[in-house]
C-alpha cells in the first residue's frame, strides 16, 4: 500500500528479551545483571556514567568495558576523537572485546529523541583526525543504532569497521557520509547492515571481505566514489564472503560499479542471494553492466532512477512516481518489517505500510 497520513511513532529498539528459567525442574543460565550508561556533550569522563546527570563526555569511555545486556545512550551533539591522548587513537569509538549474547545483546543507541539523556537531536560520531569513526573488534551481538557517522578518512579508513571475528554485529538506522569507506566488514560472520543511508563517501559504500552470511537489507547506498557494494576477499581460512543476502536496497549512482561479487578464488558467489533491489547508474545504456558479474542481477531488481525528492542529500522518495515505493519484499524474517513500517521514506513523514518501500527509512 502507499503511505497513510499519520504521526510517526518513535522506533522501539528491537532488543531480545532476557528470559528466565522454565518449569518442570529444568535449569537455565540466569541473565547477567546489565548496566545502562549515559553519554552527553555536557558530561565528563570522570563521572560514573550511570545516569543522565552523571554522564560521560565520550562514547569511547562508555564502551570500554561492556558485557551482556549493557546499553549506552548517547545524547545529541558531536563526539570527536580525543586526539591529544597518548597513544593517539585509531578510532573515535573503539569497541573491543564487547561480548553480548543473543538473549542479551549490547546496544549503543543514539538518543535522538532525548527520552533517556534529555538531549534531543542528531548524534554525530566525528572521525576527523583519526582513521575510523567506529571500530568493532573481537565483539559479538553488538548493535549500533541511529548515529550520524562521518569523516573517518585516514589510511585504510572508514565510517564503521567491523573486524576480527566480530560476529552478530548489527549496524542500523545510521547516516554514514564523508568517510573513506562507508562500512567495512572484515572476517566476521552474521553481520546485519539494516536501514542505513550511506552516501558521498570517497571510496566504497559497503565492503564485505572474508565475512560469511552478511545481510544487507533496506539501505540506500548512493553517490559513493567507488563501488556501491563490494563483496569478496577471504578470511584466515581462505573462505570468501559467502552466503550474503542483499535485499530491498537502493544502490544508485555510485562510480565504477553498483554491486560486485568476486568470483575468486576464493569465490564469494556461493550462497549469494540478491533480489528486490533498485540498482541504477545514470547514463549507462546497458544497466546490466553495473553488476559484476552481470549474472547476479535479481529477478525482481529494478534498473531505473529511484527519483529522490526534496533537494540534495535528502533521499526521500517521490511517493507518486518513485519505482522504489512498495517494491520491497516483506519476507525478511525477524522484526525487520515492523521496524520499517514505524518509519518513513516520504518527505512529509507519513509512515510506510507493507509492501515496504526500498531503501533507507528515515524517522
Amino acid at each position: 500500500m502507499r503511505r497513510i497520513s499519520a504521526a510517526l511513532t518513535p522506533l522501539i529498539l528491537l532488543a531480545a528479551a532476557c528470559g528466565g528459567g522454565g518449569g518442570g525442574g529444568g535449569s537455565s543460565t540466569p541473565p547477567t545483571q546489565a548496566t545502562t550508561y549515559y553519554v552527553r556533550e555536557s558530561g565528563n569522563d570522570s563521572n560514573d556514567g550511570l545516569s543522565a546527570d552523571t554522564a560521560f563526555r565520550t562514547i569511547d569511555k562508555a564502551t570500554g568495558d561492556l558485557g551482556p545486556g549493557d546499553v549506552v545512550y548517547v545524547g545529541a551533539g558531536a563526539y570527536p576523537a580525543a586526539v591529544n591522548s597518548n597513544p593517539r587513537p585509531i578510532a573515535t569509538v573503539d569497541i573491543l572485546d564487547a561480548v553480548g549474547t543473543a538473549a542479551q545483546p549490547i546496544q549503543i543507541v543514539a538518543d535522538t529523541t532525548g527520552v533517556h539523556t534529555g538531549d534531543a537531536g542528531e548524534v554525530m560520531i566525528d572521525g576527523k583526525d583519526v582513521a575510523l569513526a567506529v571500530r568493532v573488534s573481537r565483539s559479538s551481538f553488538v548493535t549500533i543504532d541511529g548515529f550520524h557517522i562521518e569523516r573517518g578518512k585516514g589510511d585504510n579508513g572508514g565510517g564503521i569497521q567491523v573486524r576480527n571475528l566480530s560476529d552478530h554485529v548489527t549496524v542500523r538506522n545510521c547516516i554514514i557520509t564523508d568517510n573513506f569507506d562507508g562500512i567495512r566488514v572484515e572476517s566476521s560472520t552474521d553481520v546485519l547492515l539494516f536501514n542505513n543511508l550511506i552516501y558521498a563517501n570517497s571510496s566504497r559504500g559497503i565492503r564485505l571481505s572474508g565475512s560469511q552470511r552478511a545481510r544487507v537489507i533496506n539501505n540506500t547506498i548512493s553517490d559513493n566514489q567507488d563501488r556501491g557494494l563490494s563483496i569478496g576477499g577471504a578470511n584466515a581460512q581462505g573462505v570468501g564472503s559467502t552466503g550474503a543476502e542483499v535485499k530491498n536496497n537502493i544502490i544508485q549512482d555510485n562510480s565504477n560499479v553498483s554491486v560486485a561479487v568476486d568470483d575468486g578464488p576464493p569465490t564469494s558467489l556461493a550462497g549469494y542471494d540478491g533480489d528486490y533491489n533498485l540498482v541504477f547508474y545514470d547514463g549507462l545504456p546497458d544497466q546490466t553492466k553495473t553488476y559484476r558479474p552481470t549474472t547476479i542481477a535479481g529477478d525482481h531488481d529494478l534498473n531505473v532512477d529511484a527519483q529522490f525528492t526534496g533537494g540534495a542529500d535528502t533521499f526521500a522518495l517521490d511517493q507518486a512516481n518513485s519505482p522504489a515505493v512498495d517494491a520491497g519484499t516483506s519476507a525478511l524474517g525477524g522484526d525487520l518489517v515492523a521496524a520499517l513500517v514505524a518509519r518513513s521514506t516520504a518527505l512529509g513523514g507519513a509512515v510506510d505500510m507493507p509492501p515496504v518501500d526500498l531503501g533507507y527509512h528515515a524517522l
